[in-house]
């Protein structure tokens, strides 16, 4: 089951990869800002993905969140 799960990811974000992100750098203007974003979110979540196939135990980002927001708006 991992495995399965972890070859359709991979297969995925190889599409991805090939129809979106490739055609993308091959296009010279104004293409670098996006892709400064793009990369860096499509490899976090290849490796989130791969992580989560492999059954690590990935911790909730909410509690953090919540604490962000608790201390931005200055609630108590």
């Amino acid at each position: 089951m991992k495995l399965r799960y972890i070859l359709i990811c991979s297969f995925l974000y190889l599409a991805i990869l090939i129809f979106d992100i490739i055609p993308l750098m091959k296009k010279k203007r104004d293409n670098k800002k996006s892709l400064l974003i793009y990369m860096p979110v499509f490899l976090f979540t290849l490796v989130i993905n791969i992580l989560y196939g492999l059954s690590v135990k990935i911790p909730s980002p909410a509690e953090p969140v919540k604490d962000i927001v608790i201390w931005i708006l200055g609630i108590k």
